[in-house]
C-alpha cells in the first residue's frame, strides 16, 4: 500500500488520531481532519486515493464528499456511521464504495480499505 494516500474525516479526535496512526504504521500516507471544511481545504492541494469519513460530523454530513467537485471521480469514499437506521443503499447509489456501521476494529477497517484499493471496486 506504499504510495497510497487516504484522508480520514472524523470528529471524535481520539478515534481519528488512532486511525491515522494505525494506517501510517501499515505504510499508508494517512491524513486526518475533524471537519468537512478542513478536508475541503486539503482536497484543493492533495489528491487522495480514498476518503474515510464519518457520516455525521460537527459541520455537516460526510456524504457531502460524494457530491463535491473537489473530490476526483477516481477517489473512493467509505462512510462510517453509528446510525443503525441509515439507508446504506442511498449512499452506495450516490457513489460510496462502502458503508460501515460502528463499532468496527481498526484492523477490520484496514482490511476493507485494502480490498477496495486493490480490487478497484
Amino acid at each position: 500500500m506504499k504510495g497510497k494516500k487516504i484522508l480520514i474525516v472524523e470528529d471524535e479526535k481520539i478515534f481519528l488520531e488512532s486511525l491515522v496512526n494505525f494506517f501510517q504504521r501499515k505504510g499508508i500516507e494517512a491524513y486526518g481532519l475533524e471537519t468537512i471544511e478542513g478536508a475541503k481545504e486539503l482536497l484543493k492541494t492533495i489528491i487522495f486515493d480514498l476518503i474515510i469519513t464519518d457520516y455525521k460530523l460537527t459541520d455537516g454530513l460526510g456524504s457531502e464528499f460524494l457530491t463535491t467537485t473537489l473530490v476526483p471521480i477516481s477517489t473512493k469514499i467509505v462512510i462510517i456511521t453509528g446510525f443503525a437506521d441509515l439507508n446504506d443503499k442511498t449512499l452506495l447509489d450516490m457513489g460510496a464504495k462502502l458503508v460501515i456501521h460502528k463499532p468496527i476494529s481498526k484492523q477490520e477497517l484496514f482490511e476493507k480499505v485494502v480490498t477496495i484499493m486493490v480490487t478497484n471496486l
